[in-house]
């Protein structure tokens, strides 16, 4: 999944009971391709996008409505309002978000067979 999908799941949580955002959840795993169109007609069939402009749990919130009534072509994109709301919103609400994104582009690769990793021992002092 890209960030905007994942920052979206995040916002969409906020808004959602956790049955309604189970059932979000549950049809999303189902798919096997999970990007752009497919993902926001499934996200769109479970929430209705106007309730961003009109009761927003933040004022920001609106930049997502306007990202997809104005700038969503088909494909996720982290440019313009997304990109706005991911860096200047989303980073001070749920930090955590960013931490574990850094952990996973950091992430080492596995050892190849039959190659075992043993730490130094500490150190005695």
């Amino acid at each position: 999944m890209s960030k905007p999908q994942l920052v979206l799941l995040k916002v969409l949580k906020r808004y959602m009971t956790d049955t309604e955002y189970l059932a979000l959840t549950k049809e999303l795993g189902a798919l096997e391709n999970r990007r752009g169109k497919t993902f926001v007609a499934i996200f769109q069939k479970h929430f209705n996008i106007e309730t961003w402009r009109d009761k927003p749990i933040i004022p920001q919130d609106i930049w997502l409505y306007n990202y997809f009534t104005l700038e969503y072509k088909g494909k996720l994109t982290r440019t313009g309002l997304m990109l706005r709301y991911m860096t200047n919103i989303f980073k001070y609400n749920d930090p955590d978000f960013y931490n574990n994104i850094e952990a996973i582009k950091n992430k080492k690769t596995r050892l190849p067979k039959g190659v075992t990793f043993e730490p130094n021992p500490p150190a005695e002092k």
